[in-house]
C-alpha cells in the first residue's frame, strides 16, 4: 500500500542533508524534504503534516526551539517524531524542550554512518506493530487505518473507553461468537480485494443502537437493520479520507446489510480484530478475496 511518511530535514549542512535524502527516498513510502533556513521550515511545516522532523546540529539551537515552540500550538499538528542528530550532547541540555513534546522526541549522536541513520529513520518513520505474526500476510498499515478508523467511529457516537483487542485469525479463534448481524462493505483496490464487516452479536448491536439512535428496541426488525450497513459505511468513508491524505485511493462502495448467526468461514483467511467496551463487543473483519 502506497501510504507516503512526509519527512523534513532541518539542517544547513547541504552535503550531509543531501546524503540522508537520497538514501531515505529509496523508500517508496518516504518523502522528504530539505530546509536550511527557519522561515521555510515554518512554511513548510504550516503547508504540510510531517510524519518526522529531523533537526542536524547546524541548524542552531535558536531556530530549533522557535520550531518546538511552534509544535506546541493547539491549532498546529506536531509531527509523530523528532529526531536530534547531535555532535555534542552537552548542546543538547541547552535546547528548552516543552515538556509536551518529550515523547516523541529521540536523539542520535553524530557524526553516524548514513546507512545506519537511515535504517533508523525508516523503522522510525514506517512501524510495523499493529499486528502478531499471524496476520503478516495482510497489509500492516491497512489494518491500523482500519483500527484507528473503527476507534474514532465508534468513540463519536459511543462516549466510551473502547479496547482494542489482538487481531488474530478467524480460524485461531476457540469460540466463534455468535452473530446476529453485520454490514458489509466491497473493497476493490491495487493492494486490496475482499470484504469488510462490522458484526454485532445481538446484545451488543441493541445496546448501541439505543446509545446512539436513543430509542430501545428488543429485537432487530427490518427498521433496524440499516444502522449495521451505517456503520460499516462510516468507518469505511474514515479509512477511505485517512488514505486519500496519505495518496492512496479507494472505490466508492455501496454499504450491504446480512443476517447470519457467527462468524463464517471463508476460502481465504479472515482477518478479525474485536473491539470491546461497556456496550458489549463487536468484532471487524477484514476477507481477503470475499466477494
Amino acid at each position: 500500500m502506497k501510504i507516503i511518511r512526509k519527512i523534513l530535514i532541518a539542517s544547513q549542512n547541504s552535503l550531509w542533508a543531501g546524503e540522508l535524502k537520497k538514501a531515505l527516498m529509496l523508500s517508496k513510502k518516504i518523502d522528504c524534504e530539505i530546509c536550511s533556513e527557519r522561515a521555510s521550515v515554518v512554511k513548510k511545516i504550516l503547508e504540510y503534516d510531517y510524519s518526522l522532523v529531523i533537526f542536524e546540529n547546524s541548524f542552531e539551537i535558536k531556530n530549533i526551539e522557535f520550531i518546538l515552540r511552534l509544535f506546541t500550538n493547539p491549532d498546529q499538528t506536531k509531527p509523530n517524531q523528532i529526531i536530534f542528530c547531535i555532535n555534542d550532547f552537552q548542546d543538547l541540555k541547552k535546547i528548552d524542550i516543552p515538556i509536551e513534546l518529550l515523547e516523541i522526541i529521540s536523539t542520535y549522536s553524530m557524526p553516524l554512518p548514513i546507512h545506519i541513520l537511515n535504517e533508523i529513520i525508516t523503522n522510525v518513520a514506517l512501524p510495523i506493530s499493529a499486528l502478531n505474526a499471524n496476520v503478516d500476510s495482510l497489509d500492516k498499515e491497512f489494518v491500523q487505518v482500519l483500527i484507528r478508523s473503527t476507534k474514532e467511529v465508534l468513540e463519536e457516537m459511543v462516549p466510551e473507553e473502547l479496547k482494542v483487542q489482538k487481531p488474530c485469525l478467524l480460524s485461531s479463534m476457540e469460540d466463534y461468537p455468535e452473530i446476529s448481524i453485520r454490514g458489509k462493505v466491497l473493497i476493490k483496490s491495487e493492494f486490496f480485494t475482499g470484504s469488510l464487516f462490522i458484526s454485532f452479536p445481538k446484545k451488543s448491536f441493541l445496546n448501541i443502537y439505543a446509545v446512539v439512535v436513543g430509542e430501545k428496541v428488543s429485537e432487530i426488525s427490518s427498521e433496524e437493520e440499516d444502522f449495521a450497513s451505517s456503520m460499516a459505511n462510516m468507518i469505511y468513508g474514515r479509512v477511505k479520507r485517512i488514505l486519500a491524505d496519505q495518496g492512496v485511493e479507494l472505490n466508492m462502495a455501496i454499504p450491504s446489510v446480512e443476517r447470519c448467526e457467527k462468524l463464517d468461514q471463508a476460502k481465504g483467511p479472515i482477518f478479525v480484530i474485536p473491539f470491546s467496551s461497556g456496550h458489549g463487543v463487536i468484532y471487524i473483519k477484514i476477507a481477503k478475496d470475499y466477494i
